[in-house]
C-alpha cells in the first residue's frame, strides 16, 4: 500500500510537471474612453500622455519606477532604461486594438519630458522584464511605430538578451531560436539594421520547480519497481 501511496504522489507531479500553464502578456490589449482604461491592465501605474498608463508621472517630468502584470500566476515587472539611466516605461493605447490583424502598441520606454513620440523603443533605450520565477519564453510579439506588425526598414533588428533578432514584419511575431530561459529579460533598440519597436506580448511557460523534478524522478524509479514487481 505505502508503494502504491508514493506512487500516486509521484504521477501526480509528473502531470503537473507536463501541465505547466502559458502565461500570455498581451501588452498591446489596452483601449481608453471616457477617462476609463479596459484590456490587459497593470496592477499599478499613472495615466499619462493622454490615455496611456506610465510607471511614473511622465506629465511632471518624474521619469522612473515600473509597471506590473500578472497573468496567469505569473508577475512581471517592466523596467525602462535610457542607457544604463533608469526612466520611465509606458504601456501605449491603441482604440482600434485588434489582434487578428495584427493592430495594436504595447511596451515602450519614455525618457524625454513632454515628447509623445518617444513611447516606443528607440536610441538608447531598453526595456527590462523580470519575472516572479524562471520562465521560458514560448513567443514574443513586436508592433512598429505605426501600431501595426509593418513599417519597419527592410532586416529591421533588435536585441533580446544583447542577441541579435530580426523584428518580424508582417507576422509581428517571433519565437527565439535559442532557449530563452531565466527570470530577466532586456529588449533593447539595436543590432545590424535597429530599428523602433514596442513590444506588443510576450507569451511564457513556468520552470518547473526543484520539487517538481523530484516527483518525477521519484515516480520514474517507482515506475520501474512496479514493472519490475509484475515481471
Amino acid at each position: 500500500m505505502r508503494v502504491r501511496h508514493l506512487l500516486a504522489v509521484a504521477v501526480l507531479g509528473c502531470t503537473s510537471l507536463g501541465a505547466s500553464a502559458v502565461s500570455v502578456f498581451d501588452f498591446a490589449n489596452l483601449k481608453y474612453s471616457g477617462g476609463v482604461s479596459s484590456g490587459f491592465l497593470p496592477t499599478d501605474g499613472v495615466y499619462c500622455t493622454g490615455g496611456d498608463l506610465c510607471s511614473s508621472s511622465v506629465d511632471t517630468n518624474v521619469l522612473g519606477d515600473d509597471l506590473t502584470f500578472v497573468s496567469g500566476g505569473v508577475t512581471v515587472h517592466a523596467t525602462g532604461f535610457y542607457n544604463t539611466t533608469q526612466v520611465a516605461v509606458v504601456q501605449d493605447h491603441e482604440n482600434k486594438y485588434d489582434p487578428a490583424r495584427k493592430i495594436g502598441a504595447g511596451l515602450g520606454v519614455y525618457h524625454h519630458w513632454k515628447d509623445t513620440a518617444d513611447d516606443n523603443i528607440t536610441s538608447f533605450e531598453s526595456l527590462v522584464l523580470n519575472f516572479d520565477r524562471a520562465v521560458v519564453i514560448n513567443a514574443i510579439g513586436l508592433a512598429s511605430e505605426g501600431h501595426s506588425a509593418g513599417g519597419w526598414v527592410p532586416g529591421a533588428t533588435f536585441l533580446l538578451n544583447g542577441v541579435n533578432m530580426a523584428l518580424p514584419a508582417g507576422s509581428g511575431s517571433i519565437s527565439p531560436g535559442f532557449l530563452a530561459s531565466g527570470t530577466t529579460f532586456s529588449f533593447a533598440f539595436g543590432g545590424a539594421v535597429p530599428d523602433q519597436f514596442y513590444l506588443s506580448s510576450i507569451t511564457v511557460t513556468p520552470v518547473p520547480e526543484p520539487e517538481t523534478w523530484a516527483l518525477m524522478a521519484l515516480g520514474l524509479g517507482l515506475l520501474g519497481v512496479a514493472r519490475r514487481r509484475k515481471a
